[in-house]
């Protein structure tokens, strides 16, 4: 059965007994769909006021329900290559991984991929009895980030491939489409929307992960292509600041900027993994900018010039990456002046249109 149009959730509710492993059915639906209802009664509510009430004075993002039904979604894209085929078992299991990959943060940001096997202790009598179960469970959901005992980032590799009652569950591969669904998983359902248009978390130190998360319009996995379609809608008057993060103050662009550059290092990573399965090799960005203020189509002609540009591996340097502009040229206007399309180049073309 593929996975076309729907969701990997109504993916497992309707597969077929053909497809299970010796035509043995499991009723994995029913056991998912409990524990989620148990978590979303108990236990999302108090996840992002866990993560806030450990850090001082920050605000994170959400990492409730909404967050885990767009990490659903987003894993549900990256399957639909041609090249993947999950067994009911394994869909079973990314799912319960994605329910709790971040419950963790009930006990604060630190460490929270760790942290998360103190609430699957609490929920354990709604997986099956079988140890071996929650052990895979808790091991794919550890490695959606974090580090390895030995301090490494590559925390799949700990991970193999195993046998769970004869059947192979191909654990690097879920753990891959979590991880990088996870990093896939921000849009502006996520910001803390009127909080950031009221500027009440102005300067604050996780105001600028709102702004990113508000200004993504479209995130598209598109396997024709192999690659990940990001779209961006700034509103114009997000150009003319700078936002808070952690101890310091930052232009909107340049935190965008970043936080491409972290996806397309963590697509490189997890390819690693997934790419027999999963082929993708871009990321394809386009940037426009939106009018602002009560007559926001009156001032339409004074905003700057959507932009687009792609991050691939034709580009890739020989060099450690540590900025965009090693990856992509086209973002640099003059090389030996050093300028490019920054938070600064930005905020001086504003004036400049508006001149």
């Amino acid at each position: 059965m593929e996975i076309t149009n729907i969701t990997l959730e109504t993916h497992l509710q309707r597969v077929p007994v053909s497809e299970y492993h010796n035509e043995i059915y499991i009723d994995y639906y029913s056991k998912y769909k409990s524990i989620k209802d148990y978590l979303i009664s108990n236990v999302y509510r108090d996840v992002t006021p866990g993560a806030n009430f450990q850090e001082d004075r920050m605000y994170f993002n959400d990492h409730g329900i909404d967050h885990v039904n767009t990490v659903i979604e987003r894993a549900s894209q990256l399957v639909k290559a041609n090249e993947c085929s999950l067994s009911p078992k394994e869909v079973y299991f990314l799912l319960c991984s994605i329910l709790i990959h971040d419950v963790g943060n009930i006990y604060g940001r630190s460490k929270h991929e760790i942290t998360l096997g103190k609430v699957i202790k609490s929920i354990q009598n709604l997986f099956s009895s079988d140890t071996t179960e929650q052990m895979i469970i808790y091991q794919i959901a550890k490695a959606h980030g974090g580090r390895t005992d030995r301090g490494s980032k590559d925390t799949i590799q700990t991970i193999k491939d195993k046998y769970f009652n004869n059947e192979l569950i191909k654990t690097q591969l879920i753990s891959a489409i979590l991880r990088f669904g996870d990093e896939l998983a921000d849009d502006r359902n996520r910001a803390s929307n009127q909080l950031l248009k009221d500027e009440l978390l102005f300067h604050s130190p996780s105001e600028v992960y709102h702004a990113y998360s508000a200004s993504i319009s479209n995130v598209i996995v598109d396997h024709s292509t192999h690659s990940i379609n990001l779209d961006f809608s700034i509103p114009v008057n997000f150009l003319n600041r700078t936002f808070g993060k952690i101890e310091e103050k930052v232009f909107l662009i340049d935190e965008i900027y970043q936080r491409l550059l972290k996806i397309y290092l963590e697509l490189k990573y997890c390819q690693k993994y997934m790419s027999k399965f999963i082929p993708l090799s871009k990321v394809l960005v386009n940037i426009e900018f939106i009018p602002t203020g009560e007559n926001p189509f009156d001032n339409i002609t004074t905003l700057p010039e959507p932009f687009s540009f792609t991050i691939s591996e034709s580009n890739y340097p020989s060099k450690p990456v540590n900025r965009i502009f090693d990856l992509c040229p086209e973002l640099i206007l003059d090389k030996e002046k050093h300028k490019t399309k920054d938070g600064i180049y930005f905020l001086n073309k504003l004036r400049e249109i508006n001149v």
